[in-house]
């Protein structure tokens, strides 16, 4: 299930596991304003531009289509078909090769960014659009593939073991602050920093405790220096992006039984110095 809050304080957005549907509730009376319909199977991701009415949502369908809305429109507004061939050309009517596909708006809301899968696993396609003009297509188009991944690994001493002939999956895409960097989170516990001019791989990082069970969540602090990343213990570590150092570690969290729970969730405030985790444990 996916769930962002609207820029009204008493509205979110919501998609189930199971529904192709968006909806947009009204908490404060515990009803359903409008229904966004469109998606032919479950819609797995969801981002509000920070400045605009206007919402990204990211479904499993056969396209791994991208579509675009207005909160005070049923209809979207635009459908973002992904390529399928060995260029990225993002022209034309070509869908992507996968179902699993991402899209997020930077914080100026100007900008936003979509990841889809390349076929064989190849790597990934990285378009960026202009929010005003999307239209027009993608203004940068970029390749990660799978054998700079696996080569900046290398170079980085990633510890965790991928099979090389396999791609990533990655589960979250996000812009710093600044917009000079894009995080890419994987479902095999490793973060990807890109390049947001280049579209080059800056930097890899890894939890600082093997993962038990695979998947784990990371994000930007609100400077843009440092990522932090969750971990099986409980821990979560501040890597410095520059000299990709762990300078920090926040303690692991006690259940009370002398065992620790991964981190599910992680965010951090873009105003105050504030961080916000979670896990699974509900004691």
């Amino acid at each position: 299930m996916c769930t962002v809050v609207s820029h009204n304080d008493y509205c979110v957005l919501s998609a189930g596991k199971k529904q192709n549907s968006i909806q947009y509730w009204s908490l404060y009376d515990n009803k359903i304003v409008r229904k966004f319909r469109g998606h032919t199977s479950n819609v797995h991701d969801i981002s509000l531009c920070p400045t605009e009415d206007m919402f990204l949502s990211s479904s499993s369908d056969t396209s791994g289509s991208i579509r675009l809305w207005n909160l005070q429109q049923a209809g979207c507004m635009a459908k973002l078909d992904l390529p399928t061939d060995k260029t990225g050309s993002s022209s034309g009517q070509s869908t992507g090769s996968g179902t699993n596909t991402h899209a997020v708006f930077d914080h100026t809301g100007m900008i936003f960014t979509v990841i889809a899968e390349m076929p064989k696993n190849d790597g990934h396609y990285i378009n960026l659009y202009d929010a005003r003009n999307y239209g027009g297509g993608a203004f940068s188009e970029w390749k990660i593939t799978t054998q700079s991944i696996h080569d900046a690994m290398k170079t980085h001493r990633i510890t965790t073991k991928v099979d090389d002939s396999n791609s990533l999956t990655i589960n979250k895409i996000d812009f710093n602050s600044a917009g000079d960097r894009i995080l890419c989170q994987s479902k095999e516990g490793i973060a990807i920093i890109i390049d947001g001019f280049e579209g080059t791989i800056q930097r890899i990082f890894e939890p600082s405790a093997p993962l038990t069970s695979k998947g784990t969540v990371s994000c930007f602090t609100p400077d843009g220096k440092s990522v932090l990343m969750g971990n099986d213990t409980g821990s979560i570590d501040v890597y410095d992006i520059q000299s990709g150092t762990i300078v920090k570690q926040l303690g692991s969290v006690d259940n009370g039984n002398d065992t620790t729970v991964g981190v599910t969730a992680l965010t951090c405030n873009p105003k105050y110095k504030q961080i916000a985790s979670s896990c699974t444990n509900t004691w």
